[in-house]
Order: C-alpha cells, then sequence, then structure tokens
C-alpha cells in the first residue's frame, strides 16, 4: 500500500494518544487562565432537583479560582445561581472562558440516557470521494478559529506521504492532508471516580487526527496520528451530549447500544449523511485554536519498526506549543523525558523482540511483553503478575493520562493480546483488578476491543504490531482495551450523574 513505508511492518495510531486515548503526562492544573478568558461568568446553578449550586471555574475555562456555589432551591425546583468566579491570570493554558450556569436549573442535564457510541465516535474511513468533502480537515474554520492550527501542527512531526527532505530521513505528514478520524467527550479529563461537581474537573472535546489517502482501493490511514484536546465547559459538553443522541434518536437510533464501533450511522447514511454533517458542524461550534489545551502525537519511525509518542502543551494567542512531559519516565538531567519509543524489533516473526524506551519506572511495569522470548522464560508467578499489570494500566480507576506513560497505554491492549494471552496464557480481563462495568448502562457484551492479531509479511494488510487506540491501522478500526474502558467510566459518570431523577 503507499501510505506504508515497509509493508509488512505497517502499523497505526490512536490517540491518542487518549492518537487514544492516553495523553501524555503533565498536568493542565486550575488557576491559569485561558487565552479567550476575561473575567469569570456566574457560577452554576443549583441542581435542578434542589440541593446546592455547583462551583464554576473563572475566566479561561479552566483556569481561575470559583467563589462559594449558590444554594440550591426546593426539590425539584431550581437552585439560585452562584456567584460570580474571579478573573483567571492572563496567561496560561485554562481555554475557553467558562460560562455560566443555567439560571433556575444548574448545570443542563441529559434529556435522554447516553451510549458508548455517544461519547467515543468513530467515523468511517468512508470512499475516495470522502477524502475531499466527507471528513473534517484540520483547516476547517469554525467559531473558535481552525480547527487546528498550522503552527501548532508544524512543531509535531508525524509519519506521512510527504518524501524527507535528505537520505535517510522519514517521511512527514503535511498539514492539508490531516483528517478528522474520532470524536471524544470527557467531562473529567484525568480524574479518578469524581463527583458530578468536583472543582478539578476539566471538561474536553477531543478530536483524533490522521493523514489519510484515497486510492482506487478506498481510503487508507498512515501510521502516525495526531489528538487534539479542547477545554469546553460542562454546559457546553453536556449540550453536545444531548444534540448527539437527538440526532441518533431522530434517525432511528443506529449507532447507540453496543461495542465500540464505527459509527453506524455514518456508516449507513455515509459521510455526507445527515447524521455525520451535523456532527461536524457541532465540532466546529466547540473546538478550535482559541480553546485546544493540549496535543499529543504518535509517528511510525525507523522504517516502521518503531513508534514515538510525545505532546505539547498549548497556550496563549496566538497560540504556542511547549514540550509536554511524559509521566513516570526517568528524568534526564534538570528536564522530564518528554519522548517516549516503543520499538518492536527487526525480527521477521510475529513475535516482537523489542524494548521501550527510556523504560518506565514504578510499578505495574509489562515492559516485558515487548520482548516475548524473555516474557516466556518468566516464571508462572511473574506471568500472571504481567496480567495484573496489564489490567490496572488499562483500568481509568488506578490511572488517569496524566499518570501513566503513553507507549504503556498505547501497547497494553496488543502486547496483551498477542503476547500475555496467546503466548503466555494470561487474561488481562480476568484478573481482579481488571475494570467492570456497571452492568446497568453498560454491559460486559459491550466491552468488546477490535481484534489487534499481529501481521506478516505474508498479509501487509494486517500491521505486524497496531499500537493505535482509537483510529484506523491501514484500513482497520483499531479500538484498545483502554479506550472501551474509558468511555465505559464516562457513560456511567454523566447518566449516574445528570440524568433526572425516575
Amino acid at each position: 500500500m503507499g501510505k506504508t513505508l515497509v509493508p509488512s511492518f505497517a502499523l497505526v495510531f490512536f490517540a491518542a494518544l487518549g492518537v487514544a486515548s492516553c495523553s501524555s503526562g503533565g498536568s493542565d492544573s486550575p488557576g491559569t487562565g485561558g487565552r479567550t478568558g476575561g473575567s469569570g461568568a456566574g457560577g452554576s446553578a443549583g441542581s435542578a432537583m434542589g440541593g446546592s449550586g455547583g462551583s464554576s471555574p473563572a475566566g479561561g475555562g479552566q483556569g481561575g479560582q470559583s467563589r462559594p456555589p449558590g444554594t440550591g432551591g426546593r426539590p425539584g425546583g431550581g437552585g439560585s445561581q452562584g456567584g460570580g468566579g474571579a478573573a483567571g491570570a492572563g496567561s496560561g493554558g485554562g481555554g475557553a472562558k467558562e460560562s455560566g450556569g443555567t439560571a433556575g436549573g444548574g448545570p443542563r442535564g441529559l434529556v435522554s440516557p447516553v451510549t458508548m457510541n455517544d461519547v467515543s465516535i468513530l467515523f468511517p474511513l468512508g470512499t475516495a470521494s470522502d477524502y475531499s468533502a466527507g471528513h473534517l480537515r484540520a483547516d476547517s474554520p469554525g467559531s473558535r478559529g481552525l480547527l487546528f492550527p498550522s503552527s501548532i501542527f508544524q512543531k509535531i512531526s508525524i509519519t506521512g506521504s510527504l518524501p524527507a527532505a535528505g537520505a535517510g530521513g522519514t517521511p512527514s505528514a503535511p498539514y492539508a492532508n490531516m483528517r478528522v478520524v474520532a470524536l471524544r467527550l470527557d467531562p473529567c479529563f484525568a480524574e479518578l471516580l469524581p463527583s458530578p461537581a468536583a472543582p478539578t474537573c476539566r471538561n474536553q472535546l477531543r478530536l483524533v487526527f490522521q493523514e489519510l489517502e484515497a486510492s482506487t482501493k478506498g481510503v487508507d490511514a498512515f501510521d502516525s496520528g495526531l489528538h487534539a484536546l479542547y477545554s469546553i465547559t460542562r454546559d457546553e459538553l453536556l449540550a453536545m451530549v444531548n444534540e448527539i443522541v437527538r440526532l441518533r434518536e431522530a434517525a432511528g437510533g443506529q449507532g447507540g447500544k453496543g461495542p465500540l464501533a464505527p459509527h453506524a450511522l455514518m456508516v449507513t447514511q455515509g459521510l455526507n449523511g445527515s447524521f455525520s454533517t451535523a456532527l461536524q458542524k457541532l465540532i466546529l461550534q466547540y473546538a478550535g485554536e482559541q480553546n485546544l489545551v493540549r496535543a499529543t502525537a504518535m509517528a511510525s519511525t525507523n522504517a516502521g519498526f518503531q513508534w514515538e509518542f510525545f505532546g505539547f502543551t498549548v497556550t496563549g494567542a496566538p497560540p504556542a506549543a511547549a514540550p509536554l512531559p511524559i509521566a513516570t519516565l526517568t528524568p534526564t538531567g534538570a528536564a522530564n523525558p518528554t519522548r517516549e519509543i516503543f520499538f518492536r524489533g527487526f525480527a521477521t516473526s510475529t513475535d516482537p523482540m523489542g524494548l521501550f524506551t527510556p523504560k518506565p519506572t514504578g510499578p505495574d511495569d509489562f515492559s516485558v511483553l515487548a520482548d516475548a522470548q524473555m516474557a516466556l522464560a518468566l516464571s508462572a508467578a511473574d506471568k500472571a503478575k504481567l496480567a495484573n499489570a496489564l489490567a490496572r494500566v488499562d483500568n481509568p480507576t488506578v490511572y488517569t493520562p496524566d499518570t501513566v506513560d503513553c507507549a504503556r497505554c498505547h501497547t497494553a491492549t496488543p502486547l496483551g493480546q498477542n503476547v500475555a494471552r496467546d503466548r503466555l496464557h494470561q487474561s488481562e480481563t480476568a484478573d481482579a483488578d481488571a475494570f467492570k462495568p456497571d452492568g446497568r448502562w453498560v454491559t460486559a457484551d459491550e466491552m468488546k476491543t477490535t481484534d489487534f492479531t499481529f501481521g506478516s509479511s505474508t498479509n501487509p494488510d494486517v500491521p505486524s504490531v497496531n499500537v493505535h487506540a482509537f483510529s484506523y491501522a491501514n484500513r482497520l478500526p483499531s479500538i484498545n482495551q483502554r479506550t472501551v474502558n474509558e468511555t465505559a467510566a464516562v457513560v456511567e459518570f454523566l447518566n449516574d450523574a445528570f440524568l433526572p431523577a425516575p
């Protein structure tokens, strides 16, 4: 295939790094004002069911300290509106200005229950004609500026179709070819089991971009990706969720209950259908360079035998990017490492013979699985520990994107399926620390990942190793366990916190 440097070792990326879902470490801490923020608007009003009003961060989206919340109203009535938040500092990475609460009704609630495919949406690759008209581009203009500005993209060199300038260089992805392939909504980015009014919650809209290539065979994705994180308010997030559910229900409910997959409505209607068109308008309403706060990436290097993970925080107006430290990596000199590499080895067999550089530190280290032969030589007790480490890294109630490194998030599923499960006979999902759905809003049947079976030189359409979390490996939808678990946690949180009481 034209998109891959070495077809027999072609790979793909999410996300997200969340190019999945897992982002690089570091924290967009509350207290700093956003690029677009002025003084803070009013705090969130009291809940529609009565009770105390929620606090609202001040100007700059996630920035600024809030004043005490307003008091709630009678059960069933609206609480009084909260006081205005203090303005955030003039610089920093807070993102869009936080709006005040809805007077008399608290933060907007949900109209109907949300499902997995409402909050994590994988776009189909579509047809060759969709390449020019069906996908949102990085340079698509919206109400908050360009979707992803070229000035930030220039700092993120990822693998693509543009030939390298010199011998031995890596081809790069042209800005004009970047397309949105996935969307995720996150009401509490990098939080463990948050309460609905947790003041530290960072509400985010997250987009995954990949370079796509159209041919007579269809549309393929390059083995690289970009994950963009946009700061939005809680009311904006709930408004987006409600509109997505409304669009789905108006079209007969396709793409509702069930495991994550390319959205059924977009598959049925096409990328120029009513659902996709309305969803793209919704994205352009809420995401743009003005509220972009973080960008993480994955790039295939070394002729397709290794993948590099890195990220940037985005601040200022015009936006500027600064390297983002990656969690759990050993500091080098005075600075934390900002790049991490997973090398699968040069072996031609499907068993990887590689390593992580730098090696992650701390507990739950399963990096030995990068070398299948070394993993096979372990004792039975040590093999069982690897299954537990995989389960914990994939569990969003144990680790957040700010407390685990990118490479482990992206390799837990492929190494877990191909080495731990198939070679060591260890099951991550059967481990006591594996994330379990609540059984009400999300069932066990909905927790399926896509197949990450390693390919070989005789089957170039299947990557030798697939490290994508929520994007495409060539033409294969790739959805890993961490993305599934995070999505289930978001669905349960939203429905429990924001659906009206029966």
